[in-house]
């Protein structure tokens, strides 16, 4: 397959990717403002539901955006050279991510058993840190300062 196709792939899972995790605190905030696990009401039961498929739906995204990114990785060599300490850096955001998805269904999993627990500014700190590491991650890519 073409380097463009699979350069073009890889960008088209990122950006679904970034949607559910910029969407799924969101979804979360909302389903513990609903209150205890323990009061069920109809607007809960909904958002319990978006959130699980939301993050049923994240898992592919991140797989593909992995996959296609370690294509292009290796099959490519960007990166590769001594002097790309950006990829490294750019590496461990993208660890960080998959720590972070993961997290996203812990969160949804304590609801599930416990209830409500966070506060809503837990969730606005929450909600921010993909989009700093997106916009990291996109300068080391662009910029590659190191």
């Amino acid at each position: 397959m073409d380097f463009l196709w699979i350069k073009a792939i890889h960008i088209v899972f990122i950006i679904g990717w970034f949607s559910t995790l910029l969407n799924m605190p969101r979804l979360l905030s909302h389903l513990y403002a609903t209150g205890p696990r323990t009061e069920s009401s109809f607007e809960q039961l909904r958002l319990r539901s978006m959130a699980k498929s939301l993050h049923k739906f994240m898992l592919p995204l991140m797989f593909g955006t992995l996959g296609f990114g370690v294509w292009l990785w290796m099959g490519s060599g960007i990166g590769q050279d001594p002097k790309s300490g950006w990829m490294l850096a750019k590496l461990g955001i993208v660890v960080f991510l998959l720590g972070y998805s993961h997290y996203c269904g812990m969160v949804l999993q304590a609801f599930e058993e416990e209830g409500a627990s966070k506060t809503q500014r837990w969730f606005v700190v929450f909600g921010a840190i993909p989009i700093l590491l997106l916009t990291a991650a996109i300068a080391l890519t662009v910029i590659k300062p190191f």
